[in-house]
Formats: structure tokens, C-alpha cells, sequence
């Protein structure tokens, strides 16, 4: 079957196979966790009503996030909110609308006034893992604290 296939290097690592597409499903935008990417179009038969495909691309440092004030020295995917900046807003989890990137850390870190508390409401929740979500059970997991 015709399909599109997508790899990626990690750490100077063998390419593993990240996902393969066929049909006319759109897929969600995809993210590499490091800097390279390697999309593989096979075509096995020629119909008359496929057409192949269309996508854009981007480079970006900014994990596809646009809100908070990214600390790029320190750790490429930490994010900080301060209420002098914004009362309200927005996060995401990296590559926001589609799948995000294997093997990353993010921190959101939220910074009020000291009469302040920061209230985090989700209006979407998808990652994958079992309970108790811990790194001994290969889940991905989001993780709270106030130090």
C-alpha cells in the first residue's frame, strides 16, 4: 500500500520509525524531538484517484508555542507566565494541534504577585501512559509543584 513514512535520528542514534500514513486522513502536525526529520514516500501502484500529498514545514525553537517567555539558555523548553505580563492566558503541550515530540521536557513555570494564585483549568488532555504516570512505567506525565 502507497504510504508516507516518518523517521528520525535521535542523538546521533539509528532512525526509528515515528509513524506511517495511507489514506486520506489528515494527520496531525508532527514535531521531531531533535533537529532532524526524514519523511519516506513509497508508491506501489499508480490509481487515478490519489494525488499524493501537500505540507508545509518549519524550523522553530520555540516548540510551536507563542505565549510565556521562553528561557532558551537554560532549558529550550521552559516557559514562564508572569501576571505583570498577562492575567489570563494559554499554554500547550509542545506542537500545539498535533502530536507532540518524543523524549521532551517542558516546564511551565507561573509567576504572581504574592496575593496572587494561579488557577490552571483544561480544556483538553491527551498523553499517553498508564497510572501512576511515573518514569517507572514509561508514561508521559505532567508533574505540579510550588518550590
Amino acid at each position: 500500500q502507497d504510504h508516507l513514512e516518518v523517521r528520525e535520528e535521535s542523538g546521533g542514534r539509528s532512525i526509528s520509525k515515528l509513524n506511517v500514513f495511507c489514506g486520506r486522513t489528515l494527520p496531525l502536525p508532527l514535531m521531531s524531538s531533535g533537529s532532524s526529520l526524514t519523511l519516506i514516500f513509497k508508491s506501489y501502484t499508480s490509481a487515478k484517484h490519489v494525488t499524493g500529498f501537500l505540507a508545509t514545514y518549519r524550523f522553530t525553537t520555540d516548540f510551536g508555542l507563542n505565549s510565556g517567555t521562553q528561557l532558551i539558555e537554560e532549558h529550550p523548553c521552559t516557559f514562564i507566565f508572569n501576571s505583570s505580563e498577562h492575567l489570563i492566558g494559554e499554554f500547550y503541550s509542545p506542537n500545539p494541534g498535533g502530536m507532540y515530540p518524543r523524549n521532551t521536557e517542558c516546564n511551565y513555570i507561573f509567576q504572581g504577585m504574592d496575593n496572587q494564585k494561579v488557577r490552571i483549568n483544561f480544556h483538553y488532555f491527551d498523553m499517553e501512559g498508564v497510572m501512576p504516570c511515573t518514569e517507572a512505567t514509561a508514561s508521559d506525565y505532567l508533574e505540579f509543584s510550588n518550590w
